[in-house]
This record gives structure tokens, C-alpha cells and sequence, in this order.
């Protein structure tokens, strides 16, 4: 019963299925994990547990996704494909990770964002807890938005692939 809470988790989120991820073609999309946060009411996991758990379905749904991505696309796509997690709400118990899909050429921006955070240290432990840690980059973004009037920032979990072929664009 707790595979399939878990696996409906995925499934009833039609914006992040193969198609929404690898077809969209806007400068970026970023659907969270998890819909409504009632959705996790029946998974009784401590809260360090349930990050780990949220952040390897990520994990796993995002490879799934380069996997068809690749099978789908066109080589010139494919490349120029991009899927990383995000995180920008610190606020709950939890955290929900994102999917942020993009053009490699929109992505530049990453090579001047913030490596050391006390966000960017909890993405690191749980990275650390599904022995990820050396496989992803972990960046911050931060910025004053105007429109609702508050610093905000956006944490980019990373994999290392990526990282390298985007110091072969800028």
C-alpha cells in the first residue's frame, strides 16, 4: 500500500508527465512534485525521512524523464534539453522539490550563482542521505521580486553533466 501511495504521488500529477517535461517550450517550466500537501497526509514518515523520500522520487522521475527525452527528441533538442530540481519554499516542515525544465542556452545564468547557504547545506544532507552528494551541484539564485515585494530565492540541485556542458556554452 505504501508503493502505491508513493507511485500515485507521480501519477496524479499530470504536469509533471514525460510529455508536459520534455515537450515544453517556453524559456521555463518548474511544476512541483507534489500538488497539494495533502496529497502526503497518509505517507507517516518523520520529516527528515520524507524529504529523502520526496527528494529521491524527484530524483528518479527526473532521470526518467532524461531517458525519454532522449528517445523523443532530436540529437539538437537533446542537447539543448535541460531538467534540474529547484526548491523556493524553506517554509514548510518539508521540502517539495520542482522540476525546472529550460534551454541549456537559458541556463548561463548558473555559473554566478551562490554555492553556500543554509539552504543550499539542508539540499546537501539529504543529497548526502540517498548517497548523491557528489553527483549534483546545489545553487542559489536570490533576487527582489517587485511584484509581491520580497527577497526571494531558488535553490538549483544540479548534475554535475550539466554543470559541464554549460562551461562549454558560456
Amino acid at each position: 500500500m505504501f508503493y502505491k501511495k508513493i507511485f500515485n504521488l507521480i501519477e496524479g500529477n499530470t504536469f509533471i508527465n514525460f510529455d508536459n517535461l520534455i515537450y515544453y517550450n517556453g524559456s521555463f517550466e518548474e511544476p512541483e512534485l507534489i500538488l497539494r500537501l495533502d496529497d502526503l497526509d497518509d505517507i507517516n514518515l518523520p520529516n527528515d525521512e520524507l524529504n529523502s523520500l520526496l527528494f529521491n522520487i524527484a530524483i528518479f522521475h527526473m532521470n526518467n524523464v532524461k531517458l525519454m527525452a532522449r528517445k523523443c527528441l532530436t540529437e539538437s533538442k537533446y542537447d539543448n534539453f535541460f531538467i534540474c530540481l529547484t526548491v523556493t519554499d524553506f517554509e514548510e516542515e518539508f521540502i517539495i522539490p520542482s522540476f525546472y525544465v529550460s534551454k541549456m542556452e537559458n541556463m548561463r545564468f548558473l555559473d554566478k550563482s551562490s554555492r553556500e547557504s543554509d539552504e543550499i547545506e539542508m539540499i546537501r544532507k539529504i543529497l548526502s542521505k540517498l548517497n548523491l552528494q557528489f553527483s549534483y551541484d546545489i545553487l542559489e539564485k536570490s533576487w527582489f521580486d517587485k511584484i509581491v515585494n520580497q527577497d526571494m530565492k531558488r535553490v538549483y540541485i544540479v548534475e554535475k553533466s550539466y554543470i559541464s556542458k554549460l562551461k562549454t556554452i558560456s
